[in-house]
């Protein structure tokens, strides 16, 4: 494969990306660009293969989703929350609550101070009309977001935690779960478990964006 066949086929895949998304294109072109057997020379195959699985999920397939996640691990995908999370995720979206719910308490078990997997969670029982489950895991990922200092994370929780309130019909409840407090000036802020993509990730968060993961 030559760098203009690489050129054309990533060009093709910011396309497909591009709204209105076309989920099936997108899954077509996804497949060629990771299909070569040195993909991983010019893109990051993790990456792709979560997309992959997200366009996956947009259009109902969703064991298709759980597959490429699957394939997305095995490729290497890393970084914060835990990758299964994802899985977790598609299974919520299927319905199989009891299945997304025993992948996301393992994930918790796994790794109990990671602010990033509460806020991810979080929003996945959100995005299910879930709230309450939802302020459940943003309480505790807003505590643990404030106790670690990861400042980018806290005013995204707290918003999300007062649109799961909006949709309990309680905006103006406080929940007593959620018992904030600083960490002393000095301490560290990095959290066990925390991990960081790669440099140059095109996964990196947008200024303002809302994100799920790491």
């Amino acid at each position: 494969m030559t760098t203009q066949d690489v050129d054309a086929m990533l060009e093709r895949f910011d396309q497909v990306l591009e709204p209105p998304l076309d989920d099936d294109e997108a899954v077509a072109v996804i497949e060629d660009v990771v299909a070569p057997p040195h993909a991983a020379d010019y893109v990051w195959v993790p990456e792709l293969l979560w997309q992959l699985g997200q366009a996956h999920a947009r259009a109902g397939r969703y064991d298709d989703a759980i597959a490429a996640q699957e394939r997305a691990i095995v490729a290497g995908e890393d970084g914060t929350p835990d990758p299964r999370a994802t899985i977790g995720a598609y299974h919520l979206q299927a319905g199989r609550r009891e299945v997304a719910a025993g992948i996301f308490a393992e994930l918790r078990e796994q790794d109990p101070e990671d602010p990033w997997l509460f806020n991810s969670v979080g929003m996945d029982y959100q995005d299910v009309g879930d709230h309450e489950e939802a302020v459940r895991w943003l309480d505790e990922g807003l505590r643990l977001a404030i106790e670690l200092d990861v400042g980018e994370l806290v005013g995204q929780l707290a918003n999300l935690r007062r649109d799961s309130l909006d949709g309990l019909g309680a905006r103006t409840r406080r929940r007593p779960g959620c018992r904030c407090r600083r960490v002393p000036e000095g301490a560290s802020g990095a959290g066990p478990g925390r991990r960081d993509r790669p440099q140059g990730d095109p996964a990196a968060p947008a200024a303002g964006r809302v994100v799920r993961r790491r």
